[in-house]
């Protein structure tokens, strides 16, 4: 067997031949980023109840979410997040929408303490109702989505370690900085559907 000294991303890269969905997928990996990014701030809040959940899109090579932590996250987190990963994947939790109206959606914030949420609520989400996304009845955040059916339908084989790195708040230096962390999905299947 031949070992290569190319990082194992890189390999999954090559052997997945990573290429851009058709439109008939896009909408499928919206779903399955979208997810995995909620998954892994699950995750990073579990391991480090006292980093701050802020932003968590989808990108066109997996996803980020950005988190306000006392410490820097080092290379040893990045792979106890990944692991709570898998553990939070393979308890497949449902996915589940909720309305809910503005001051609900406040008071819940409130109440576990998440400035940045609230900003986002005053700031950047406009009328009522408010989504929430659950999954399961151990994590939540405000959101539009979409998202899959149950973390289950993730693969965590697709979720690739990538990096971390700062980011400012709503994008002001101003503001406070953030750390980004940034996954890759170097092989997101769905069922046999391979959809990257």
């Amino acid at each position: 067997m031949v070992k290569s000294s190319m990082p194992p991303v890189e390999q999954a890269e090559q052997q997945n031949s990573i290429r851009l969905p058709k439109t008939s997928e896009s909408e499928k990996l919206k779903r399955i980023r979208h997810t995995a990014s909620h998954v892994m701030a699950m995750a990073v809040q579990k391991l480090f109840p006292d980093a701050q959940v802020t932003i968590g899109p989808w990108t066109e090579t997996g996803f980020y979410y950005d988190f306000d932590k006392p410490e820097p996250f080092t290379e040893k987190d990045l792979k106890a997040i990944k692991k709570e990963m898998d553990k939070i994947i393979k308890k497949k939790l449902p996915v589940v929408r909720e309305e809910v109206t503005r001051e609900d959606a406040e008071t819940r914030i409130n109440n576990i303490q998440e400035p940045y949420k609230l900003e986002i609520l005053s700031d950047l989400i406009k009328g009522d109702p408010i989504t929430i996304y659950h999954l399961g009845e151990e994590w939540w955040d405000l959101c539009a989505g979409p998202h899959i059916e149950n973390t289950g339908d993730l693969n965590p084989k697709a979720i690739a370690l990538e990096s971390v790195a700062g980011a400012y708040w709503r994008g002001d230096e101003k503001r406070q900085q953030l750390q980004r962390i940034y996954r890759r999905c170097v092989r997101a299947e769905m069922g046999n559907n391979v959809l990257e």
